[in-house]
């Protein structure tokens, strides 16, 4: 391994190399981190050093002897961790020429001597630890300002003596992590613990809620010009003793707790400067003792200044360590009415600017009038509320304008409203729309003759096909013409009727539509019986849209997002498929039949071709039957085979849907196709079964 004259980096952590370091490792001269942390070296630290070093890990081993002095040569070195060793001696004077140097540790070894001053002016030192071992001496008093980037310093477990140098804490402590305040837990088993004064560091991290176990003896608790964030403490009124709480400068949210009220001996209070939001509660009034009220910059809303923040009628005497009431609500959303007693009697004792919804006090705080300030509020929703009326009536007359002119068009076209026709009733007198009765065909529909009864007056219905686009525009036109003209050559418009029917069809084309030609795609996702509604027309009804979703489609929608779309579309194709299938067999899911594996869909694709009459719903197969008892004819023969092919061909349908695996089902254009096919054939429009 010397050889590699090239090497920078090199990492043998958390391997069972053992025995002493190589000492043909030197030769690799380009080295820049070497990482040995592995517990099983022994021996000594090699006395020529590595030139260009940045990073030195040998943590965790079992090296003997002491830091050779030739490191303090290693001027690029920045990270030099030996901790958990059997080191021994002293720690190099050279140490402090090592102007790069940011982390240093040496605990849990046998160092012995004092602390070299030169470690005390490395500038760019973040944290040097050397806890557990036997050092000596006391520490320089000017430590902080000499190591103005510190933030771990670690020497517990040593013979250090001496005062902690005051001006350490100069640089602030804390890091601003989320955990900085977990020490802070610790301090509840302090029972005679009076005075927690942790203002203008670095710490950041929640006020942990033990804190409200603290003693009942704590009297002085600051935590100001800190990083802390979120909640205060719901608790914190268990504090009684208090006689100042300090959080302001800091980042906290929320709102102020309501067991405030409870630190009846409190008397200074600040929250000033956080991010703090809601009312403050009425429990505040209590502290009848405060002299120092400071909630300066905060998002606080108050309805009543009088009940929530009405310290009058107190008699305080003598001196006071905060000087004479200072009642500080400037830069918050407050609003109301400002009493004039109490403290609000002197304009100079309080400050309420930036509280733009405040009005009345005394004139000096030059605040608008209250009943003003009511006028100009009630003004804007009055103008509001008018104008949304009036709008909402233009609309309701625009809707109601177009809806009488699409009627005068319809009424129009019905000539003859006298005659009742009903679709239903068209169906039945022309034989079910048979080809005995077809006159011709068009584009958009087909026409039929009919004998109306009882004067035997012979007239033409035209079916229009609503499936095809143009058909509804085609009708509108003819009645806008006709409905203009008169002459006694011209064809006359008795009535027009609408209906829906096979309800099957209409439950694909319904999906057809949500999938395929609406803006964006709608998946249903509940598609079954219970969903399905009929009128007193048997006309279908897809309902129940609670687990619908609305699916974007943008033009650069990733291969992913289309996937989703797919097995989305697919879910409702399966389930188009299983409703038909239970439409004709009658089976329910938690039918007894269905064990071993057997379902709806396996029941129907076994009985295809032939065994079909024997799964449909039994009320079906009867009602052939019956038929062809009372007209045992050869007309009838016909129906009944056109009848068991239409319900092979449903069922196959049902069960292309119905496959297990989504990209092997159809879709549901093409599912709604062929069940319009099929209804074709059963209306004797269609001869061929080729569905």
């Amino acid at each position: 391994m010397g050889r590699l004259f090239r090497l920078q980096v090199l990492n043998l952590n958390s391997n069972l190399f053992g025995g002493q370091i190589p000492a043909s490792l030197l030769n690799c001269s380009n080295l820049r981190v070497l990482r040995l942390t592995n517990k099983k070296l022994i021996g000594n630290i090699p006395k020529d050093a590595f030139t260009q070093l940045v990073q030195l890990h040998m943590s965790s081993n079992n090296l003997l002897g002491s830091i050779p002095p030739c490191f303090g040569n290693l001027s690029t070195l920045k990270l030099f961790l030996a901790q958990k060793n059997l080191l021994e001696g002293s720690i190099w004077d050279s140490l402090g020429s090592l102007k790069s140097l940011t982390y240093v540790s040496l605990s849990a070894n046998k160092l012995t001597s004092t602390i070299p001053p030169s470690i005390y002016n490395i500038l760019s030192l973040t944290a040097f630890e050397a806890p557990n071992n036997l050092l000596e001496g006391s520490r320089p008093q000017n430590l902080g300002p000499t190591l103005p980037n510190i933030k771990r310093l670690n020497l517990w477990g040593n013979q250090l003596s001496g005062s902690i140098p005051l001006n350490l804490f100069t640089v602030g402590l804390g890091t601003g992590d989320a955990n900085d305040l977990d020490f802070v837990s610790d301090l509840a088993k302090c029972s005679k613990l009076s005075v927690i004064e942790l203002e203008e560091n670095n710490f950041g991290g929640v006020l942990p809620n033990s804190l409200a176990n603290f003693s009942t003896k704590l009297q002085y608790l600051t935590v100001a010009k800190n990083k802390i964030f979120e909640n205060i403490p719901t608790d914190i009124g268990n504090l009684v003793s208090l006689n100042a709480l300090d959080l302001h400068y800091n980042q906290l949210t929320g709102s102020i707790p309501n067991s405030i009220g409870k630190l009846d001996k409190l008397q200074q209070l600040g929250f000033g400067k956080n991010k703090l939001f809601g009312e403050i509660p009425s429990s505040i009034a209590n502290l009848t003792l405060l002299t120092k009220l400071c909630i300066q910059r905060e998002a606080i809303g108050l309805s009543s200044l009088s009940i929530s923040l009405d310290f009058s009628g107190n008699y305080l005497t003598g001196s006071h360590p905060f000087g004479s009431w200072i009642l500080n609500l400037s830069f918050n959303d407050l609003g109301g009415e400002i009493p004039i007693a109490g403290v609000f009697q002197n304009a100079t004792a309080i400050s309420v600017s930036g509280n733009n919804k405040l009005c009345g006090g005394i004139p000096t705080l030059q605040l608008p009038s209250c009943a003003l300030k009511m006028a100009r509020k009630l003004i804007i929703p009055i103008v509001c509320g008018v104008l949304g009326i009036i709008f909402a009536l233009s609309i309701l007359l625009l809707c109601w304008l177009r809806k009488m002119r699409k009627q005068s068009i319809v009424a129009s076209c019905l000539m003859d409203s006298s005659m009742d026709m009903s679709y239903r009733k068209l169906f039945k007198e022309t034989n079910g729309f048979s080809l005995d009765n077809l006159i011709g065909s068009r584009s958009f529909g087909s026409v039929y003759k009919r004998i109306l009864h009882p004067n035997e007056k012979a007239i033409t219905v035209k079916l229009l096909d609503l499936e095809n686009r143009g058909a509804s525009r085609s009708f509108i036109t003819k009645c806008k013409t006709l409905g203009n003209i008169r002459h006694q050559n011209l064809v006359k418009i008795i009535n027009a009727c609408a209906s829906v029917d096979f309800q099957a069809i209409d439950v694909a084309s319904t999906l057809d539509y949500l999938h395929n030609h609406c803006y964006n795609t709608i998946i249903h996702s509940d598609i079954k019986p219970s969903n399905i509604l009929l009128d007193s027309d048997m006309t279908t009804h897809v309902g129940d849209f609670g687990l619908a979703r609305l699916l974007q489609q943008p033009n650069n929608e990733l291969s992913k997002a289309k996937l989703a779309l797919l097995v989305s579309i697919h879910g409702d194709v399966y389930s188009n498929g299983i409703l038909l299938l239970e439409l004709f067999t009658r089976k329910r899911p938690t039918d007894g039949m269905f064990i071993d594996g057997l379902n709806r869909h396996r029941l129907a694709k076994i009985a295809l071709p032939k065994n079909v009459m024997e799964i449909i719903d039994q009320k079906l197969v009867s009602a052939v039957k019956e038929k062809e008892t009372s007209k045992a004819n050869s007309k009838t023969q016909m129906e009944r085979e056109k009848f068991i092919k239409s319900v092979n061909l449903i069922l196959r349908v049902g069960v292309e849907c119905s496959k297990e695996s989504p990209r092997d089902r159809i879709t549901i254009v093409d599912a709604a196709k062929k069940l319009h096919l099929i209804k074709e054939m059963l209306l004797g429009r269609r001869i061929s079964t080729n569905v």
